[in-house]
């Protein structure tokens, strides 16, 4: 049966009040959207820091619109961004991060990391081999490491425009920071080119004891929005890269954690962990009322350089992302809120209510991916725009 070939991902079917029982034990739709309602309406702030890098990926979306491009930390600066952390984080310490572009450029930034106990960073592990990097993220007490690696050789290339022969030592600086005893997971971003990489690139991972990838979709962010339709994944690709990752996912076992970003794909609701984090059962950062925080402005991201606020941490590049700005301890907002009344009333596309029977409880899924492709269409009021893939709509249809 062709559904074997997706079997990993259709854990929960059945009708939609028959999957929210087996996965929540609440009794209906109407009694599961109760429960999304009753949590509390907390705020993620978020500092972006576009620190140097020492790339520049084809699909990175760390490009500020209006921007400086790269953020010098000073000493001066240092202070300022302490500062800043005082006021921003003081809601609730617990949903407060940073976000610098790359740590491995920017290592002043891992004194405010440590005092902030943040143990977690993301980096392109271009020069985790490079004197006093590894050392100095030791110290700062950094535990995990989440290290981009984008397929093979020839995707590596393509995505990030360096010399392909600089693959080795990516896969080898991988494996340096294993062997340093980082809990190491890896970002794999998909792109029409290099899903036939992955189960050798898993394979690869695995032999270096790496126990968790996540797939995350390039999408038209940053960099991205220029690239030419033939990088970016058709409903074509979806099948064949669900297919590929069950297969993985198989032959894994359990020595591998193989997930997706939910974003970049859409939610899963021939799945159970879907339904657990909107009903408020488990935990799942940010624990946003809805599946993406953007709605009601659960999360709220200042830029560093330029002191603007942005509704998705992603969205920087896009000027209608700006929602308003940072200035003496105080964001002020110039535009309204993205209500999920709102979204729930004006979606459209595959995302209306009309077309999918989850959309009550999903609101359609990421509005920044769905927005910048309708932006990338010049759409009317694209923040209502309907997503162009969902993993849900997939398996649906199969």
């Amino acid at each position: 049966m062709k559904e074997q070939s997706f079997d990993t991902f259709m854990t929960n079917t059945g009708t939609l009040d028959a999957q929210i029982r087996q996965s929540t034990n609440l009794p209906s739709k109407e009694a599961f959207l109760s429960a999304m309602a009753q949590k509390p309406g907390r705020q993620v702030r978020d500092i972006l820091i576009e620190t140097p890098c020492n790339q520049s990926c084809t699909a990175c979306f760390f490009n500020e619109n209006g921007g400086s491009g790269k953020v010098q930390l000073t000493q001066e600066a240092l202070s300022e961004l302490r500062s800043m952390i005082s006021v921003l984080k003081k809601p609730d310490p617990e949903y407060f991060a940073l976000y610098p572009k790359e740590i491995s450029t920017a290592l002043p930034m891992l004194s405010i990391m440590s005092e902030q106990g943040i143990t977690r960073t993301l980096t392109n592990g271009r020069i985790l081999n490079k004197n006093g990097v590894i050392d100095a993220l030791k110290k700062a007490n950094i535990r995990k490491l989440v290290i981009t690696v984008p397929g093979g050789k020839d995707a590596y290339a393509m995505y990030t425009q360096n010399n392909p022969d600089e693959y080795e030592t990516l896969l080898s600086n991988v494996n340096l920071a294993v062997r340093n005893n980082f809990d190491v997971s890896i970002f794999m971003p998909i792109f029409s080119q290099n899903i036939n990489d992955i189960e050798n690139t898993v394979d690869v991972l695995g032999n270096m004891n790496v126990r968790n990838i996540q797939f995350i979709r390039v999408r038209r962010f940053g960099n991205a929005f220029s690239l030419p339709n033939e990088y970016f994944m058709k409903n074509d690709d979806m099948l064949t890269f669900l297919e590929t990752v069950n297969r993985t996912r198989k032959r894994a076992g359990d020595k591998m954690k193989l997930t997706l970003f939910g974003g970049s794909f859409g939610p899963n609701f021939f799945g159970s962990s879907i339904y657990r984090q909107l009903a408020g059962i488990t935990e799942h950062w940010p624990n946003s009322r809805y599946f993406c925080p953007m709605i009601d402005r659960q999360f709220v991201g200042v830029s560093f350089a330029t002191k603007k606020a942005y509704s998705c941490f992603i969205g920087m590049s896009f000027e209608e992302a700006q929602i308003g700005y940072y200035k003496d301890g105080v964001i002020t907002y110039t535009k309204p809120m993205l209500t999920g009344e709102s979204v729930q009333n004006n979606l459209r596309g595959m995302c209306s209510e009309n077309n999918c029977e989850y959309q009550p409880l999903c609101l359609g899924g990421c509005r920044m991916n769905a927005f910048a492709l309708a932006k990338q269409n010049n759409e009317t009021n694209p923040f209502f725009a309907g997503q162009d893939i969902c993993i849900t709509n997939t398996i649906k249809n199969l």
